[in-house]
């Protein structure tokens, strides 16, 4: 068997394995693209798809370190030439009941004058849902993650290979010898590695379908965190697709063995206290488990930076966030000097081609509420 050398290995075909695969390609070097499941990934394409720019963790008594590594993903995001094609909302919005007080106010305030966030009169849809608030619009585009996940893809499908059971006898049993293999591969990373350093925070998610409208939003309450963060998707079940409604934030901060009961429960408090005109009773409801898999940082909290970590001469790495894939790609390019990259590109056809997953809007199990 004939051995084939790439300059790089990549293990994962989420998002941080897409957009360094894109970016190393770019640059000449030849990779070879491993996953066990589909394009995609698993917790990139549960993601909401919202570029944070760090506002929403100016909530509570402090601001978190967050808030200052986030604010320039955005506009790292609305450089990618994918960007007008894959955008859902070019706003995240920020809806504050009326009466709001508080040191998110504060926040709102500064970033305004930094051109980050802008109060608008409230949107005719909000008005008929019974929102009374003020609203404010946050430069945090939010991304069709399955059409993103194509655009960093396709280019390169003839590099993007299936490998299941351990890596590193895949790649012994195909004679593939690479200068440096890279995990991207969240949960994936501490099954080749045991001893890695990495945490894991659940998620329980709402989902509510057909969504009478289209709608981005934080609702903001007293925490540190919004009491429910919510964004629109098309489910693929006809010509025009039904939209859904993704509900994240406080109401899906709970264990994934959680009664789905719980959530809805939530859903059905929150949106009598922001958007009481949306009659839920024609709606239905689904929940999706989420494990968010990511390197520890001496704590349960989420990590302010993605996070990298070496064994044995291998790289490990997780974003934390999906809008830190643009800053976790430069820390590890960082890492790769001395590999330099190669004009010729490898012939991996003999090698299982892999799928692109499936949105999990279109795999849930609906009920009727």
């Amino acid at each position: 068997m004939a051995r084939i050398t790439p300059n790089i290995v990549i293990v994962g075909a989420g998002i941080a394995g897409l957009w360094l695969l894109d970016t190393l390609k770019r640059q000449g070097y030849d990779v070879l693209l491993l996953d066990n499941t589909a394009i995609g990934g698993t917790q990139t394409l549960a993601s909401q798809g919202i570029i944070h720019s760090g506002l929403k963790y100016m909530l509570g008594n402090a601001p978190k370190p967050a808030s200052d590594t986030m604010r320039d993903m955005p506009t790292l995001w609305e450089a990618t030439p994918f960007i007008a094609v894959t955008t859902n909302s070019k706003n995240q919005q920020m809806l504050l009941p009326s009466g709001f007080i508080g040191n998110i106010v504060k926040g709102i305030s500064q970033r305004a004058m930094q051109g980050e966030s802008e109060a608008i009169a409230t949107p005719d849809t909000l008005q008929e849902a019974g929102f009374d608030g003020s609203v404010v619009n946050v430069n945090e585009p939010v991304l069709n993650i399955p059409l993103v996940v194509r655009a960093l893809a396709e280019p390169y499908l003839d590099c993007i290979r299936k490998c299941e059971g351990n890596v590193f006898d895949f790649l012994e049993e195909h004679n593939i010898k690479p200068q440096k293999i890279i995990f991207a591969a969240a949960s994936g990373n501490a099954e080749h590695a045991p001893k890695l350093k990495t945490q894991t925070r659940p998620l329980l998610m709402g989902l509510l379908k057909p969504a009478p409208f289209p709608l981005y939003a934080h609702l903001i309450g007293t925490s540190d965190k919004p009491v429910a963060t919510i964004t629109t998707h098309i489910l693929d079940d006809g010509e025009d697709g039904t939209l859904c409604w993704y509900i994240g934030g406080q109401i899906a901060e709970r264990k994934k063995d959680s009664k789905p009961q719980d959530v809805y429960t939530a859903i059905e408090k929150a949106f009598a206290k922001y958007l009481p005109n949306v009659d839920l009773s024609d709606m239905e409801f689904a929940t999706l488990p989420i494990d968010r898999v990511e390197g520890a940082h001496g704590g349960l909290f989420m990590p302010d930076t993605p996070t990298m970590q070496e064994k044995d001469g291998v790289l490990y790495c997780w974003p934390t966030k999906l809008a830190f894939a643009p800053m976790l790609c430069g820390m590890v390019l960082e890492h790769l000097q001395g590999i330099g990259p190669t004009i010729a590109s490898s012939n991996y056809s003999t090698l299982e081609p892999l799928d692109f997953a499936i949105p999990p809007w279109d795999k849930v199990t609906w009920q009727k509420i």
